[in-house]
């Protein structure tokens, strides 16, 4: 068996170049990414000849804009993204707490709703959408201004190691004592875990991959640029002139980007007034090689800065979290609704174009003259009340060329194009607030027909959404549990609770659920309602259910309705000892025939003793 020896910074540069140029060649989606933006955004990328119509249809951004806004009601209207379930009774408040931990985080750390907006947009125009995860940590510093110190408050100041002394001033006071004016500086460490959007432009994927999730991916990259100062700030020393010697790629990837967000940032080629200002390309790669010469390859998080390696450390998980609306198998990147309806747009362009067109002829017909007879100038302005002057019959000098317009077939052929999108994409215009002209099917039953059926095409890419938000609820999760520092303190059941989320690591088994139920948010509350009927009429006195799982129905019911804390309505009873149960009928009667039995004989004791009385 060969002798195995351990990589070596060079080593390991040369790994990652090599896979960084084998992602470059298999990824062909640059081009396609750059068309795709420019079909969402309604781009000429086909103009007509000067002085046709330049219109273009707007298909690709109705059906990208009509789809968002269900995805993200569905998944950021409830109370919790995600939910770890308790796998055991003694399980419960540590899967409550956890769950409360980690949707914190997301939607309270970070702009949950931002973020979401711009990874499903991400991935219904450009095919795949990326997000990261990680944390970060800063010395945040404050400055202090104190007066009038006396030599025992100075010296108590000082016993705090989180202060340095900027300035001291010494004085005297009134009384001849004598007195300082110090500014100290204190120095907090704080700790954010972050949730952001990444282009997908500047994601490298491993060429072999065959799937849309990267947790078992073999390379993954990002590049960003950044400054000398930010890259001090992350506790690398490099130095002012590093290389970090771009390719065309990376020249393309700037360029891309300008265009994509139409700002010339320009400036770049040349040097910056302030050298810790300058930019450079930092690759952030998380990469599978046999660093250490033992035989299996493990996951590594690496930085590099053109030929310097800033950082390679054992990583346990790759925080980079894809998702893709039509997945493919064994691909890593699917297809778009844009590449779903590309193909109609340009057919409604050219038709919308034809309409115009045809429109403008009939409504300012072109003319036959005779130049000798008319004058062109007059002719060619054309103003209300203008004067045209001609020689002779006006009927014999000039003669309007009819144009036959028929826009119906055009019309028509638009209308097919439009119920094209709809069984292409699944998503009907009327789940976009748009009416069909022609259909017979405007009963309410037949309404929600329709709608129920575009609603299952909704629902799939929200499964293969829902697919992704758990991974980045498991990624903040091992986030928390191996870097917190300390205990978060949260609002649990209306009070302040404090999880220490080092403590998670013990536990292994663990299951997630995104918030996906049956049915929209109307058939929700409808079985809800229904549930709740069956659990106050025979369940609770045969003893089918309890006050803790009705409370559970409420909460879900007030969920639906929209309403975030249940807690504001009704009393969580968990924990609680039951109420004792319903008196049995039969003993009630009994019982109230004894009490009117012995009232009666009460009575007729107190009628006695008055009539001995009378008689004595």
């Amino acid at each position: 068996m060969p002798q195995r020896i351990k990589m070596t910074d060079s080593d390991v540069l040369t790994a990652l170049e090599r896979l960084e140029a084998a992602a470059e060649l298999a990824d062909d989606s640059e081009t396609e990414r750059a068309r795709s933006l420019g079909i969402y955004r309604g781009e000429n990328l086909r103009p007509a000849p000067d002085g046709r119509s330049q219109v273009v249809d707007r298909t690709a951004w109705s059906v990208v804009e009509g789809a968002k806004p269900q995805l993200l009601k569905l998944f950021l209207s409830g109370e919790e993204v995600c939910r770890f379930d308790p796998v055991g009774p003694e399980d419960i408040k540590g899967s409550e707490q956890e769950s409360k931990a980690v949707n914190y985080i997301i939607t309270q750390k970070n702009p949950a709703f931002n973020i979401f907006s711009g990874w499903l947009h991400d991935g219904m125009v450009q095919r795949v959408g990326y997000v990261k995860a990680y944390v970060e940590t800063a010395d945040e510093i404050e400055r202090e201004r104190y007066e009038q110190l006396t030599q025992d408050e100075l010296a108590f100041l000082l016993q705090d190691k989180d202060i340095d002394i900027i300035e001291q001033e010494p004085g005297m006071n009134m009384l001849g004592e004598p007195v300082y004016t110090v500014v100290v500086e204190r120095k907090a460490e704080t700790q954010h875990f972050r949730v952001v959007n990444l282009p997908p432009e500047s994601v490298l994927v491993d060429a072999d991959h065959s799937e849309v999730s990267l947790s078992k991916c073999r390379f993954v990259q990002t590049r960003v640029r950044k400054t000398i100062s930010e890259l001090r700030e992350m506790g690398f020393d490099v130095a002012d002139d590093i290389n970090d010697s771009g390719n065309e790629r990376d020249d393309y990837l700037d360029q891309y980007r300008r265009n994509a967000t139409q700002i010339d940032v320009g400036g770049r080629e040349g040097e910056e007034a302030d050298p810790s200002m300058r930019l450079v390309l930092v690759r952030e790669s998380w990469v599978r090689i046999d660093k250490d010469g033992d035989g299996i390859a493990s996951l590594y998080h690496t930085i590099v800065v053109g030929k310097e390696l800033l950082e390679c450390e054992d990583a346990d998980h790759i925080p980079v979290i894809a998702w893709c609306p039509i997945p493919q198998p064994h691909m890593h990147r699917g297809y778009s609704l844009v590449d779903e309806t590309k193909e109609i747009g340009e057919i409604k362009t050219w038709l919308t174009r034809a309409i115009l067109d045809g429109t403008a002829l009939a409504t300012s017909p072109r003319f036959a003259l005779d130049p000798a007879r008319v004058s062109l100038d007059d002719f060619l302005i054309s103003r209300p009340g203008g004067v045209v002057r001609v020689d002779g019959n006006p009927a014999e000098a000039m003669m309007p060329l009819t144009q036959p317009f028929n826009p119906g077939p055009a019309m028509q052929a638009l209308e097919y194009m439009d119920v094209q999108r709809e069984l292409v994409t699944g998503i009907p215009r009327i789940q976009q607030g748009q009416l069909d002209p022609l259909s017979q099917n405007k009963t309410a039953t037949g309404i929600s027909q329709v709608f129920a059926a575009g609603q299952q095409r909704i629902e799939l890419i929200a499964r293969y959404f829902g697919e992704a938000v758990r991974e980045l609820c498991l990624v903040v999760h091992q986030l928390l549990s191996k870097h917190s520092k300390k205990p978060l303190v949260m609002m649990l059941d209306n009070e302040f609770i404090a999880t220490d989320p080092r403590a998670w690591a013990k536990r292994t088994d663990m299951s997630i659920s995104v918030g996906l139920g049956s049915g929209n948010r109307f058939e929700q509350t409808q079985f809800l309602q229904q549930i709740l009927t069956v659990m106050f009429g025979p369940a609770l006195p045969m003893g089918l259910t309890s006050p803790d799982k009705i409370y559970n129905a409420l909460a879900k019911l007030t969920t639906a309705v929209g309403y975030k804390n249940p807690e504001e309505f009704w009393n969580n009873t968990q924990g609680q000892p039951p109420p004792p149960p319903p008196p049995d009928p039969n003993m009630v009667k009994v019982q109230q025939d004894g009490e009117i039995k012995k009232a009666e004989l009460q009575m007729d004791a107190q009628a006695s003793q008055q009539e001995m009385g009378l008689e004595q």
